[in-house]
């Protein structure tokens, strides 16, 4: 197996992008699941690592933490974080991921989110998920959006139990994410809409944190639609916005419309400006916001400084960097 490296460190990515072999599906009536006992988290999360200081405390986070999670807001751009992976074992870097956990913050991001699409969530075990959220919380001051998607509603609820969990930080004891992100089942084919509600209703139901949801259809092939969307936020206070990844800016309005407390962010890195310009709230950055990951930040504060020539001129940066890149994957498997 080849690798990725990057020229400014000795750090390697190396991952089969899908696993040879996949838990099957274990699917239940909603109505008949809970959350999982403190003990079965327990047993799928690695033994706790010495936690290290952060260079500073968000006051985003804190004024956050300091009311309920149905007052849960970002404030600029989110980052949707890599997950790196040790070169000669496949086993997740978990130096590599202090160091770039660390770096995103002095880079000026605020908020992240960890085991995302960007992260390759579909290619980690249980346990590694809940790895990279623990270490991800010990390191990174801000706020923590943790991904729970997954097919299997018993592992998302899984997954959002251990999220509440409180571990020690440099902050104290402080839960592992500030809310949780999840997309509707995928994979299966021609799931109905009610039955992507039904699923939702499910997490929002036993969640204690702030969600936000994730649309994603080119990756699972069903949208949560805006009346959807508006019917839940009414349902659930923890419901705090969507991340909405397609380009489509006038139906990204249509969420806004549906429910205008509420958040929407947009999955496209090239779009900032334009979504700033409707109204929506910011972007959730893939590959581009890592890579440069300080004109994403600058693109934002400029804009939000009414400098929007210099945030259109690092715009074009970041646009560029996605025109140029390049990578042969042959041979990497």
């Amino acid at each position: 197996m080849s690798c990725l490296t990057s020229s400014k460190s000795s750090v390697q990515t190396a991952r089969p992008l899908y696993r040879a072999a996949l838990p099957s599906l274990r699917c239940a009536p909603a109505e008949n699941l809970s959350l999982p006992a403190s003990s079965d988290v327990a047993a799928l999360r690695p033994a706790p690592r010495r936690p290290c200081k952060p260079a500073a405390i968000c006051a985003s986070r804190l004024a956050m933490a300091a009311g309920s999670g149905a007052k849960f807001r970002m404030e600029g751009q989110c980052f949707a974080m890599i997950t790196p992976f040790q070169a000669d074992s496949g086993e997740l870097d978990m130096a590599a991921l202090d160091i770039y956990v660390k770096f995103l913050w002095e880079q000026g991001a605020r908020n992240v989110v960890v085991n995302g699409t960007t992260g390759e969530f579909a290619a980690m075990t249980m346990a590694e998920r809940m790895q990279a959220a623990e270490t991800t919380r010990r390191t990174f001051p801000g706020i923590v959006l943790n991904n729970i998607s997954t097919c299997c509603l018993q592992d998302a609820l899984t997954l959002l139990a251990h999220s509440h969990e409180k571990i020690a930080t440099p902050m104290g004891q402080q839960a592992v994410a500030d809310a949780v992100l999840v997309l509707p089942p995928f994979y299966l084919a021609g799931v109905t809409e009610e039955g992507v509600e039904a699923f939702l209703r499910a997490v929002l139901e036993k969640s204690q944190l702030p969600v936000m949801l994730y649309n994603f259809p080119a990756n699972t092939n069903s949208l949560i639609s805006p009346a959807m969307y508006s019917q839940l936020a009414t349902d659930f206070p923890l419901l705090r916005g969507i991340k909405n990844t397609f380009a489509d800016i006038p139906l990204c309005l249509k969420f806004k419309k549906a429910a205008p407390a509420l958040q929407v962010y947009v999955g496209a890195d090239r779009l900032t400006i334009d979504a700033l310009d409707n109204g929506l709230d910011g972007i959730i950055g893939g590959g581009g916001s890592s890579a440069l990951a300080a004109t994403f930040v600058q693109i934002y504060v400029a804009y939000k400084d009414g400098n929007t020539s210099l945030a259109k001129q690092l715009q074009m940066r970041l646009n560029s960097w996605y025109g140029k890149r390049s990578l042969d994957l042959h041979h990497w498997y």
